[in-house]
């Protein structure tokens, strides 16, 4: 398997990703991604933004997630808790999306790891992630991951999610995180 930057070539698998994603929380009664987003506008902003991977298997995409440096201004604001750092910039990791038939195999623990070495790469001491309250199998990843919950935020349309972060620089994770590759075999 292989992480890499998102091509115009991918998106219709993405999108796919994106709709077995959507049709799980359906099932399950989440009301994430109910809305029609993420969709094909969100999408190719990820990739303008240099922002959008895809996690790839025997040439074909089995999953996709956004992950950036910088700043979130939906996390501005936290609300029954408090970040844990006070950075300025941190990672952020958004719309990660296994395809239903490669989950449970360990893909979303594994991009997160990696999200977590390339944000350490640019500079990153703490990455961000939120996930809707009804998500339980996220939050618990999450938290097998070493990620604490911090409080609720609000996203622009007023929908709140559960927040959290990971300390992720200055020794809190071995040295192989902080190396410079944004492709990698996982």
């Amino acid at each position: 398997m292989e992480i890499r930057k998102t091509q115009r070539q991918d998106w219709e698998a993405v999108l796919g990703v994106y709709e077995e994603a959507k049709r799980y929380f359906r099932k399950e009664g989440i009301c994430q991604w109910q809305d029609g987003y993420p969709d094909r506008e969100s999408l190719e902003k990820d990739c303008r933004d240099g922002i959008s991977y895809v996690v790839e298997e025997e040439g074909q995409v089995i999953a996709t997630a956004a992950v950036s440096f910088g700043r979130d201004k939906s996390y501005d604001a936290i609300y029954e808790g408090n970040w844990i750092s006070r950075e300025k910039e941190y990672g952020i990791v958004h719309r990660i999306a296994v395809l239903e038939k490669k989950k449970g195999q360990g893909i979303a623990g594994r991009i997160l790891q990696w999200a977590e070495e390339m944000c350490c790469s640019l500079g990153a001491r703490y990455i961000r992630i939120d996930t809707h309250e009804d998500n339980i199998s996220m939050q618990r990843l999450l938290e097998k991951s070493g990620y604490q919950r911090c409080g609720i935020i609000y996203l622009e349309d007023g929908s709140g999610r559960a927040a959290f972060e990971k300390e992720i620089g200055r020794g809190s994770v071995s040295k192989k995180y902080c190396k410079n590759s944004r492709n990698m075999l996982i």
